[in-house]
């Protein structure tokens, strides 16, 4: 009979899970049956080792989005969505007010008010790709803008439920 004295301690030891690489290491040790081991992922490794394979998206390059410009001049702010990339709505906007073009709030604004708008301070609200969602959700954002240059008729479709709903919604958000 063996005594335990003789016998070696159990090791335990966790090993990187590399694949044919780990089973190849364990198959090694199976004739040192005082030796286990486990195999764990390296899924933290693949983090550090692999960069992301797609580049970040340029902000001027997003479409469909909601965006907010504001007035340089003043506090008001324009909302409005775009199918497009926001760089081409923004050159579409300078070129529609550079030419006293009323095609919207935005250059009615520039046209009557001889303001200067902040193009750089654009801000994207929301990124949304289907078109009602997207309408719904820059009617939203109009409504819930007190300093807006949009016309009322911009929200004519959100129903007066929603729009009692959100200014609750957004005056809770606010008192916290």
């Amino acid at each position: 009979m063996i005594s335990n004295d003789s016998m070696p301690d159990m090791s335990f030891h966790s090993l990187p899970y590399i694949e044919k690489l780990t089973d190849k290491i364990v198959k090694v040790f199976k004739d040192f049956p005082h030796m286990k081991f486990a195999k764990r992922t390296v899924l933290p490794l693949r983090k550090y080792v692999f960069s992301k394979l797609k580049d970040p998206i340029n902000p001027d390059h997003r479409s469909s989005v909601v965006y907010s410009i504001p007035c340089g001049s003043c506090d008001r702010v324009y909302v409005g969505q775009t199918s497009r990339w926001i760089s081409s709505r923004i050159i579409s906007h300078k070129s529609d007010c550079r030419r006293g073009l009323n095609t919207c709030s935005l250059a009615e604004h520039v046209k009557n008010e001889h303001h200067i708008i902040n193009y750089e301070e654009t801000e994207i609200l929301f990124t949304e790709n289907n078109y009602y969602k997207r309408l719904f959700l820059e009617m939203v954002a109009i409504n819930n803008t007190n300093n807006t240059m949009n016309k009322k008729t911009d929200t004519r479709n959100l129903n007066n439920i929603y729009s009692f709903l959100l200014h609750c919604w957004t005056k809770r958000r606010m008192s916290r």
